[in-house]
């Protein structure tokens, strides 16, 4: 229940989308509760709960560091990217937003769709330029007093035999205790809106600041229209009153 938490009555200074790609930015967006650009966003974090934790404690200390620690795979006419050092986390595309800086929108399209697989100094330096800003804010605001909710939400059907075996109560525990342990000055909550299948059930314990609820369908078309009623009530303090470093 809902009064067995924190998480409703805290006012938050800021919402952290936890990836499975798009899915939790767009419903963010939706819900307009996205303050910040998350490094997350964009991310493939199904398997990789754990290691998005590992990241926040060292403050993405070395993932930027070599680019022979970085691969690019072709997926149909797409591409996408990861960091081997974090097999579990990926990029399943790219924006062109990215790269506005390093190369024409014609010739991003024709690497996009026909382009090597070797990764090149402007597709390398353009994803480190966007990715990189995005990752020190966060931690900035972490290292800050602010009351930072990170969020995560099942949206992605075609995952659920690894959204079960990568996304236990375990697994989030480990996150929560890395993530508060590292960054003391702020109070941190986990808010994970999943969903169960006849095959896949899982179950979970809240806390003052951990929430978990079940979708109560097993009908991934209807996710977004379920959550983003439930985000509005989130109390969510303006965008000005994020504390960060300086």
């Amino acid at each position: 229940m809902e009064s067995d938490t924190k998480i409703f009555e805290t006012d938050w200074n800021v919402i952290v989308g936890l990836g499975v790609k798009c899915d939790t930015m767009w419903i963010q967006k939706r819900a307009d509760c996205r303050h910040i650009s998350s490094p997350f966003d964009n991310m493939e974090t199904t398997c990789g709960l754990t290691r998005c934790g590992d990241l926040l404690k060292s403050e993405f200390e070395g993932y930027w560091d070599d680019i022979n620690d970085w691969k690019l795979n072709s997926h149909g006419r797409t591409k996408g990217i990861r960091n081997n050092n974090y097999f579990d986390l990926y990029y399943p595309h790219f924006e062109y937003y990215w790269y506005s800086d390093f190369m024409t929108p014609h010739e991003f399209r024709i690497w996009k769709r026909f382009g090597s697989t070797e990764l090149s100094d402007p597709i390398f330096n353009g994803f480190k330029k966007v990715f990189g800003k995005r990752q020190q804010r966060l931690i900035s605001i972490l290292k800050e007093k602010n009351n930072v909710l990170f969020l995560r939400i099942d949206a992605e059907e075609k995952q659920k035999k690894i959204t079960y075996e990568n996304n236990q109560q375990s697994h989030v525990d480990y996150f929560m205790e890395t993530v508060t342990n590292a960054y003391p000055n702020s109070q941190i909550g986990f808010l994970y809106y999943h969903m169960n299948t006849p095959r896949y059930k899982r179950e979970f314990k809240s806390s003052d600041w951990t929430y978990f609820k079940e979708l109560p369908f097993n009908d991934y078309r209807v996710v977004w229209d379920y959550v983003v009623p439930k985000l509005k009530k989130i109390k969510l303090l303006p965008r000005d009153e994020i504390r960060e470093l300086k």
